[in-house]
């Protein structure tokens, strides 16, 4: 849903499936099972650990994705926080 929200505001078509890519490969195996109201810090910190020094440009990427999916669902009223804020590269080791 979020992505049909933004994908008229992108430049290309290439924007919206790098997206989709990206939260397929890193979130999904990890939290696309976890409703999201049960979604942690912690959960975040599992999506992001094993990319954030190696793939650096692609694990800030996923970060704020994740973060733009789940300050949907705050808009909406499913949860009240945001695990995915960016007080959690705060914890990460500096890249």
């Amino acid at each position: 849903m979020v992505i049909e929200l933004h994908r008229p505001t992108w430049s290309n078509v290439k924007h919206a499936a790098q997206w989709e890519s990206t939260l397929a490969t890193y979130a999904f195996p990890v939290i696309g099972h976890v409703p999201v109201n049960e979604i942690t810090s912690n959960d975040i910190l599992a999506v992001l650990t094993s990319i954030w020094l190696t793939k650096a440009e692609t694990a800030r990427r996923v970060r704020r994705r994740i973060e733009t999916v789940l300050d949907w669902t705050v808009a909406k009223g499913w949860i009240t926080d945001n695990p995915a804020s960016r007080a959690i590269t705060r914890v990460l080791p500096r890249q």
